[in-house]
């Protein structure tokens, strides 16, 4: 896994990568009455993915597909796509964000090869990653044109204090290097430490590109996700 990149674009201002080098990185295509939207979402095992809530809240299930294997949801099929079957939440605040974390179970197995589709590990129990610490994010986030806002992206964030973030205990900050910040389409992206993954991103379009981004903390949910997806993860 890549650790420190150096690049410009968008995550905006990320590196663009191939599915190899993130192959836990799958995108979430939402059908909404009116429009489609893109997420992004991490593989935990065969049969389900996480997600930030926002993403899908108050989408029905079969208006929810999962591509995975893919550098590019609009040039690379990539290993396909699969549809969800259920979608489960603990908690969650629309009007707050809290609990922005959401899984997805899909219809078929999705199939794995540990090369462009690879599960990702869970953080131990209330794993909090430590300031000035570094998590690795990818996502298919970004407002260019549709190939160019579908590409895969990736970059370096910094671990801030959560205090002068003013974020919750089930949350952290961190601050993109380079100038990464996230866009519509980067919720759920995951952030990865250690081959774990420690958080989940949350996409709020009205805060300060200058400021740190806002992850939901796994290790928060790990009982709750062990409880749905069973103990193999863990």
């Amino acid at each position: 896994m890549i650790l420190f990149l150096q690049g410009s674009q968008a995550i905006r201002n990320g590196k663009e990568i191939n599915i190899e080098e993130a192959p836990w990185t799958v995108g979430i295509w939402v059908y909404r009455e009116n429009t489609t939207d893109v997420c992004t979402g991490s593989i935990l095992t065969e049969n389900f993915v996480v997600t930030a809530a926002q993403c899908v809240w108050t989408v029905a299930f079969d208006h929810i597909n999962i591509q995975y294997g893919s550098s590019n949801l609009w040039s690379d099929p990539g290993k396909g796509i699969v549809y969800v079957k259920n979608v489960s939440f603990l908690r969650y605040r629309p009007d707050t964000l809290s609990n922005n974390i959401a899984l997805l179970e899909t219809q078929k197995p999705m199939m794995l090869d540990n090369v462009t589709a690879q599960a990702i590990n869970l953080p131990d129990l209330e794993y909090d990653p430590m300031i000035d610490s570094m998590v690795y994010v990818s996502g298919f986030g970004g407002d260019k044109s549709f190939s160019e806002g579908h590409q895969l992206m990736a970059a370096n964030f910094t671990v801030k204090d959560r205090e002068k973030c003013e974020v919750s205990l089930q949350e952290f900050c961190a601050m993109g290097e380079g100038g990464a910040f996230l866009e519509k389409g980067d919720e759920g992206d995951p952030a990865v430490q250690n081959n774990r993954l420690v958080g989940v991103a949350t996409y709020q379009p009205t805060r300060s590109t200058d400021l740190p981004a806002i992850f939901t903390k796994v290790g928060s949910f790990v009982i709750w996700i062990v409880s749905i997806i069973g103990p193999n993860r863990a």
